[in-house]
């Protein structure tokens, strides 16, 4: 994810062309023109989103970052779990909510979550 960043120049196919041309100029265009601009920008895009959302090219401050969440949500868990009225509740599937919340506190869970969750926002933002 961090590492993906690089110090060079992007190519300008690659930048959002209402921050590149500034938003007066890209209002401007003609509607197609400014669906077209977008529209390759996200084709440039997505794919790059998507080879970072890959846990493989994740970087060890990537991987410590989402540990460290997950160790906050982890406590997080224990805590509500310590305080539960479970009075009347039953305790199987008390067991299982709380099974299902650990799985999706995990690192990697965490990390596909947020990858997921900025690529279907670009999908959505991207083309309008």
């Amino acid at each position: 994810m961090q590492s993906a960043r690089g110090n060079g120049r992007l190519p300008d196919s690659w930048i959002d062309p209402r921050l590149r041309l500034g938003q007066a100029a890209f209002t401007a265009l003609p509607k197609r023109e400014q669906y077209l601009r977008v529209h390759l920008y996200v084709a440039k895009v997505l794919p790059e989103i998507e080879v970072m959302s890959d846990p493989e090219n994740w970087d060890v401050l990537d991987k410590a970052n989402l540990e460290r969440l997950s160790r906050q949500g982890l406590a997080f868990l224990e805590e509500l779990i310590a305080g539960a009225n479970r009075d009347g509740f039953n305790e199987d599937l008390f067991d299982e909510l709380v099974a299902c919340c650990r799985a999706e506190l995990e690192p990697t869970a965490i990390g596909e979550h947020i990858c997921a969750a900025v690529a279907e926002g670009f999908r959505a933002a991207g083309v309008y």
